[in-house]
């Protein structure tokens, strides 16, 4: 009896691990990003989370809007293959106050410019690029129907920015007349 013996090979092949990065936020003008993280899929044969090495990247920008968060440089060794799921991460606006200024103009003058201040600006904006538009009153021009409420109007601050407003009035003060008398 012969026998004709061939051998053979048993191949392993990579599991494939399902790994999603974990939606992320952060407010504008935040330094530094959270911690991007991911969560997986059972691992086998008893491994633990020490076989990923590497990091999670995300799309580069600092405005407000959604950034895409990606596998980056995550590895989890040479048993598995990740089948990975983007996260994003969403950068939300900065909550500035702004408080406009009390105003006051004598009866019969020109409209005044309605001034504000504001809080701190974030990443080294400058209020000369952030704010639009203007603060508004409520309409009249006399001293009885005053004090006129300042509003918002159409000031923004861009789309890094909330704004939380607090208002103030115009005051509208007698114009001072000088009467002399006739002499009779």
């Amino acid at each position: 009896i012969v026998f004709n013996a061939t051998a053979s090979h048993m191949i392993i092949t990579p599991y494939t691990l399902g790994v999603q990065a974990d939606a992320k936020t952060k407010i504008y003008g935040t330094a530094a990003d959270p911690a991007l993280t991911y969560s997986h899929a059972a691992l086998q044969n008893g491994d633990t989370d020490a076989v990923f090495t590497g990091d999670l990247i995300r799309t580069a920008g600092s405005n407000v809007g959604e950034y895409e968060i990606d596998q980056g440089t995550l590895l989890a060794g040479t048993n598995y293959t990740i089948d990975f799921t983007e996260g994003d991460l969403d950068i939300t606006p900065y909550t500035l106050t702004v408080a406009a200024g009390p105003e006051t103009k004598v009866y019969g003058s020109p409209e005044v410019d309605a001034t504000y201040t504001h809080g701190a600006l974030q990443n080294g904006d400058l209020a000369e690029a952030v704010f639009t538009g203007e603060l508004i009153r409520a309409p009249g021009e006399t001293v009885v129907g005053g004090p006129y409420a300042i509003a918002l109007g159409t000031l923004t601050a861009g789309i890094n920015y909330t704004i939380d407003y607090t208002g103030n009035n115009l005051v509208i003060t007698p114009f001072g007349l000088s009467v002399n008398a006739n002499a009779q």
